[in-house]
């Protein structure tokens, strides 16, 4: 660095740098015409010149450093990925494409106010407290991620409180069928395979993914017991089955089989072992692979619908009760897919909704809907947690519960409070009874 006379006899300054990427630039700096009068203004401005260059690099450098929200949420999925499950994995980005809005943001400039709005837009959208904290979480392991790596200072989430209400609570209620409601939808599955999968999923309460994971081996029929160890995975990325542990460690358990289960899994083995190659190793549901998720998803909701449309067309002689509209009705026979009696029909014995009577000249004179109440395949378990806390005596029989349906007994009060305040009135119902027996024991001994 220096300051010389250049060829107007007039003071300049000239000095070599190195640049972020280590090669050397050289920095040439005149004033007025061509240089300075005075050797001393010069040096001024040579420190003047040191320092712009000096900060113009650094600024360089920072923003070279620099990483948008998007770019470090990558960085945090894929050091998660070593140990997540693949379908933790997926439903982390599913909560964090709430977050789009600031994915483009360098994550060093996203503020408070920011990340509060998308909590609050969240809130507007009437999403479930439940999904609004997952979505608060999961931003927040990117912003520790970011944190741990110095690409911020502080993190900003942590000044963000998600609003709630005094008086909010996250209800979850479940629909579920009753066990004469259940047997009304089972009577109509013929195929053998769902029949003793649906089966098995409402007088266990085993998952989807838990039972489709089964093979033989983890079978006793002798004992009753099914030896939970793995789960068939929902990742749609992989076209192969993929096989996981199950979804917690309370989740890898021992359970025992209703005698209604253990007959007919009985059943269903007999069918099994007669296939070629048949051994411990075959899939309970499935054979050599298992069945896929969505396949037994699509085949639950067929059973609850009458063709592609939802309802069907029948006659008279094939329904018991009152022909009126918005009447529950017992269809027993055949149902046709179109009024035509063209496209396909089913049998059933089922009770239908009569949506419609209409003129029709092949006799289809009355429209019908299936009259069960619509549940999801997950709400099977859901209602075989409802059939066992109902029938629960001891608080014993909550510690078993929640081993059976693979919860902690916490797990188990704060997803099914519902059901256990239905129990709740049943078991003042009996103390009732007690203490009135006890007061006319008490009164006779006077």
């Amino acid at each position: 660095m220096a300051v010389y006379k250049n060829k107007n006899g007039l003071w300049s300054i000239r000095f070599k740098y190195k640049d972020n990427n280590d090669c050397w630039k050289q920095k040439v700096s005149n004033t007025g015409k061509s240089g300075f009068k005075k050797k001393k203004d010069a040096l001024e401005k040579e420190k003047q010149v040191i320092q712009e260059v000096q900060t113009q690099l650094l600024m360089q450098q920072n923003n070279e450093n620099k990483k948008t929200f998007e770019e470090v949420m990558n960085e945090t999925l894929l050091e998660c990925s070593y140990y997540m499950k693949e379908t933790s994995i997926k439903t982390t980005k599913q909560a964090l494409n709430h977050a789009k809005e600031i994915f483009d943001k360098y994550i060093d400039e996203i503020t408070p106010q920011d990340l509060r709005k998308i909590i609050l837009e969240l809130e507007k959208k009437e999403l479930s407290l439940s999904t609004i904290d997952k979505v608060y979480y999961k931003i927040n392991l990117v912003f520790k991620y970011a944190f741990e790596n110095d690409y911020i200072t502080s993190n900003p989430l942590n000044k963000v409180r998600r609003i709630k209400k005094p008086d909010q609570v996250d209800d979850k209620e479940f629909n579920v069928w009753k066990l004469y409601q259940f047997q009304e939808y089972i009577q109509n599955v013929k195929d053998p395979m769902y029949y003793t999968l649906f089966s098995l999923l409402y007088y266990t309460g085993m998952r989807r993914g838990e039972a489709l994971g089964l093979q033989w081996k983890h079978v006793d029929l002798n004992k009753g017991t099914i030896n939970i160890k793995q789960t068939l995975s929902n990742v749609h990325s992989i076209k192969k089955p993929v096989l996981t542990p199950p979804k917690t460690k309370n989740s890898i358990r021992l359970i025992h089989m209703p005698q209604v289960s253990i007959q007919i899994m009985k059943e269903w083995y007999q069918h099994e072992r007669k296939k070629y190659h048949f051994d411990d190793n075959a899939f309970v549901f499935g054979f050599i692979y298992p069945l896929a998720r969505n396949t037994v998803y699509n085949q639950f909701r067929s059973y609850l619908r009458i063709g592609t449309k939802g309802y069907g067309f029948t006659d008279e002689n094939s329904l018991i009760g009152k022909f009126e509209v918005d009447e529950i009705v017992l269809l027993k026979g055949r149902v046709y897919f179109n009024e035509k009696k063209a496209g396909g029909y089913k049998d059933f014995n089922i009770h239908v909704q009569i949506i419609d009577i209409i003129d029709n000249p092949n006799g289809l004179n009355y429209v019908v809907s299936i009259a069960l109440p619509y549940v999801r395949l997950h709400d099977l378990r859901h209602s075989c947690v409802s059939l066992m806390i109902n029938n629960m005596k001891t608080q014993q029989s909550l510690v078993a519960l929640a081993h059976h349906f693979g919860h902690t007994v916490d797990t188990m009060l704060k997803t099914y409070a519902h059901f256990f305040n239905e129990t709740e009135q049943a078991l003042i119902s009996d103390f009732d009874t007690i203490i009135e027996n006890e007061m006319i024991s008490n009164q006779m001994m006077i």
